[in-house]
């Protein structure tokens, strides 16, 4: 129902009116408001028209939402046309000033200030490099903390190119090395060293390596117990003496395997840190052995070691695993 002008300027509104009304005020003007504000309850209850405008609410952090202008100046463009700048150094999203550049056909992007470094020399061309300082990549199998955790790793020294797997200090499992083609295991590096190249069916030749250390005793012989695996050729035996080797009248030792005396090796040196290879091999030919096989340092120039004296006896030899289907 219409109702009359007030003394002040004003309107007397219907008090029957509801929040649940939907009623028309024909030329209603509401004042007071500033520009670009709309106010909600507890602020001014101004309203200003939102109507083509171009921007966006913004709450102003006092209990009102203000009308902004978009600003676009600190954003990163999709074609790449924009670098990231200091403005991105806030909230979650957290770059410090001067450890990042996105720019330009040889440009880079820095992680930890002169520490890590993406560079894009070329086309299709991605180098992790700093300086002269090696750089070492990691994709972590498990991670707690720098000593307790398991990684594949890509690096460079200043001798070589590096692949390879590593565990924590406190923590972590040793594991190996696999080498796949068509997501398929072709070949393994073991945790022991042990290499295995594997077929279509995973039959493999296997590359393999025993050691341990002999105790010399009161005795002619020393006896490193069935180092040699049934089903093996031996490409060879060697020894490092680990510590000096003695015995009455002693020249040195023959290394064999009981049946031959010297087959891979003829009065050895017994001096500490003394080493054989395929050069002291008497037997020139590679053997198989179908039974587990002992290898035998025989005393040379007497009839006993002196008990004490420690040789490192390697067998290196090759296995074959026939196909699994």
């Amino acid at each position: 129902m219409p109702v009359a002008a007030d003394s002040v300027d004003g309107y007397s509104m219907n008090q029957a009116l509801l929040t649940t009304s939907s009623p028309t005020f024909a030329g209603l003007t509401l004042s007071g408001g500033t520009a670009s504000t709309l106010a909600y309850l507890n602020a001014s209850k101004a309203f200003t028209s939102l109507a083509n405008g171009s921007g966006y609410l913004l709450n102003d952090g006092s209990g009102g939402l203000s009308w902004a202008a978009i600003d676009t100046t600190s954003l990163v463009a999709r074609d790449g046309t924009r670098e990231l700048t200091a403005d991105w150094d806030v909230g979650a999203f957290k770059i410090t000033a001067g450890s990042y550049r996105v720019s330009g056909d040889l440009g880079y992007f820095a992680l930890r200030t002169n520490k890590t470094v993406l560079y894009s020399p070329a086309d299709g061309v991605l180098d992790l490099r700093r300086s002269t300082y090696a750089q070492t990549f990691r994709v972590m199998g498990i991670y707690v903390d720098e000593t307790n955790y398991e990684t594949t790793f890509i690096r460079s020294t200043a001798t070589a190119g590096e692949i390879g797997t590593k565990k924590g200090a406190a923590g972590g499992t040793a594991r190996p090395l696999d080498f796949k083609v068509d997501d398929i295991l072709r070949a393994q590096i073991d945790t022991s060293g042990n290499i295995k190249h594997l077929g279509l069916n995973s039959q493999s030749t296997n590359f393999q390596q025993a050691t341990v250390v002999v105790t010399t005793t009161a005795a002619g012989t020393a006896t490193a117990t069935n180092l040699i695996p049934a089903g093996s050729m031996v490409v060879g035996v060697t020894c490092r003496n680990t510590s000096a080797i003695a015995g009455d009248a002693l020249t040195g030792y023959n290394v064999g395997d009981g049946a031959n005396a010297d087959r891979w090796g003829a009065n050895v040196s017994p001096n500490i840190n003394e080493t054989t290879d395929l050069t002291d091999a008497v037997v020139l030919t590679p053997v198989i052995f179908t039974a587990a096989t002992s290898v035998v340092l025989t005393q040379v120039g007497g009839t006993t070691f002196t008990a004490g004296g420690t040789v490192r006896v390697t067998v290196h030899y090759i296995s074959l695993t026939a196909p699994a289907t």
